[in-house]
């Protein structure tokens, strides 16, 4: 089968994207994945771990509008012509959409081609929108609301043929929220696949500055509505009995700041 994957942002990376994409491609089928270049990638197709892969150059404004996609629909509109141009050359059986910025685009122009289509919602944006720092001041505040998100999502849920999502409780949230029938969700957790992971070249540097220390790793997002504020209090509460412990948060976030004061 040869199938047709949309990412609104630049890959690599993307370790679901990657993982699920390269599941398929060991499983015999054809991976196509259209991918938003911010970074101007002097590459505009590539083929990653079996993963054609087809850049469509992005500039500052459609990033800009990408936070506004469901406040006004010129993100959509600037889209169409790519994903039109995507589909007709790759030719696919089926369309699988990742996250809900581009689902809105995809789903119109599938219209007119009128293809299978596969939702996989990352996470239940909506929700996770009302912790972000520019939706609570300024005019992000004002022109993004979750829950104008959260009717498209449910919208764009009962117009997708199947949807993924990333835990049995947002399918049931989704199941309860929509028309959607339960056989219609699919959950593929985030989990790291190993053949990938241990690909990545190791930094001894990094590794030695850690040899004597029991060590609590976190990877990702620190925004603090992942809990790395709590993961910082609690070494407090285990210190005396572990004295070698080391909590080791990687990543960033416009939180950070708050957190360094906190672990000081």
């Amino acid at each position: 089968m040869r199938i047709a994957m949309f990412l609104d942002t630049d890959f690599p990376p993307d370790p679901r994207v990657e993982n699920e994409a390269t599941s398929l491609v060991d499983d015999g089928h054809e991976v196509f994945l259209f991918s938003l270049d911010y970074k101007n990638n002097a590459l505009q197709e590539e083929e990653i771990n079996g993963i054609k892969v087809y850049r469509y150059r992005a500039g500052w404004l459609l990033y800009k509008l990408s936070a506004l996609a469901y406040t006004v629909p010129f993100y959509h509109w600037l889209n169409h012509k790519r994903i039109r141009n995507f589909i007709k050359k790759v030719n696919p059986d089926v369309l699988h959409v990742h996250d809900m910025p581009l689902a809105k685009a995809v789903i119109n122009v599938n219209a007119k081609f009128n293809l299978p289509l596969v939702l996989d919602l990352h996470e239940d944006r909506p929700e996770i929108m009302k912790f972000y720092p520019h939706l609570n001041h300024g005019p992000g505040k004002y022109l993004i609301k979750p829950n104008t998100w959260n009717r498209w999502q449910n919208k764009l849920v009962e117009r997708a043929d199947h949807v993924i999502v990333v835990t049995e409780l947002a399918k049931n949230i989704l199941v309860n929220k929509t028309k959607k029938n339960d056989k219609e969700f699919i959950v593929v957790p985030n989990t790291i696949r190993s053949d990938i992971f241990n690909k990545y070249p190791l930094n001894d540097s990094i590794i030695n500055k850690f040899t004597t220390t029991t060590n609590i790793l976190y990877l990702g997002d620190t925004n603090m509505r992942r809990g790395t504020d709590t993961a910082i209090k609690s070494i407090a509460l285990v210190k005396d009995k572990y004295p070698d412990i080391k909590l080791i948060l990687v990543g960033k976030n416009k939180d950070d700041e708050k957190l360094k004061e906190l672990a000081a």
